[in-house]
């Protein structure tokens, strides 16, 4: 009887444990794209099926684990029918531009009310399209705000293939001046009451490279931001250096 007891506490006591950890998707189901590629310093993992595993070191109510909740699409985490999307506005319309860095968006622009928002200090079209989806709805007048405002300069077209696939993957190559599209004021920075401040065509964005962007961890800051740093050595160039 007392075995009984003692082995029922322990279920007690794991399903807690378990419910409190830190998952990619935040409903505890498997990411649906394990293989997309990332690389977060701070945390071992090169892909979203690897994240998945090494942030159960996190609880589910940590800052940093609900930051990575919000940019879940990145991984194909299921969002509701009605999420919101960069393109949402054309039928059927995907973004032909999804690496290119939005100059002037920061975390705090993209996710205002959130506690670990000022640690993302470089977005892409790709990951402010994440955001929007699980931050509000299609019908929402801040999500048509946005789209407004970048769905010219991230691309969205029904028929021109997409210029590079979405990508967080780290790259080696140094980002051209170009590689940004013109700064443009987020959609808090309109007064509501004036929404004819509210320009009706969006910019386009500059020509040039569009660059891959990635989730990382500054390991002597602690931030968590989205940028490109050069490729860490090898064990074995690391070796080679005298």
């Amino acid at each position: 009887m007392l075995q009984v007891v003692v082995l029922l506490l322990l279920c007690i006591c794991s399903s807690q444990v378990s419910a409190q950890q830190c998952t990619v998707c935040g409903s505890g189901i498997p990411v649906p794209d394990p293989e997309f590629p990332l690389e977060i310093d701070a945390i071992p993992a090169t892909n979203c099926g690897e994240l998945d595993l090494t942030v159960n070191f996190l609880t589910a109510s940590s800052a940093l684990c609900l930051l990575i909740n919000d940019i879940s699409p990145i991984c194909g985490c299921p969002v509701p029918p009605n999420a919101c999307t960069v393109c949402g506005q054309i039928e059927n319309a995907e973004l032909t531009n999804p690496n290119l860095v939005l100059a002037g968006l920061s975390g705090t622009d993209v996710l205002p009310n959130h506690a670990a928002a000022s640690q993302i200090t470089v977005v892409s079209c790709f990951m402010l399209d994440a955001v929007l989806q699980t931050q509000h709805t299609n019908v929402s007048d801040t999500c048509r705000l946005w789209q407004e405002r970048y769905e010219a300069v991230c691309g969205c077209s029904t028929t021109v293939p997409p210029t590079m696939t979405p990508s967080l993957a780290p790259t080696n190559s140094l980002a051209p001046t170009n590689s940004t599209a013109p700064s443009v004021p987020p959609p808090s920075t309109v007064p509501s009451t004036t929404p004819s401040t509210v320009p009706s065509t969006p910019p386009s964005a500059s020509p040039g490279v569009i660059i891959p962007t990635r989730p990382t961890m500054d390991r002597k800051s602690g931030l968590f931001r989205v940028g490109k740093l050069p490729r860490r050595p090898t064990i074995e160039e690391k070796k080679e250096v005298p």
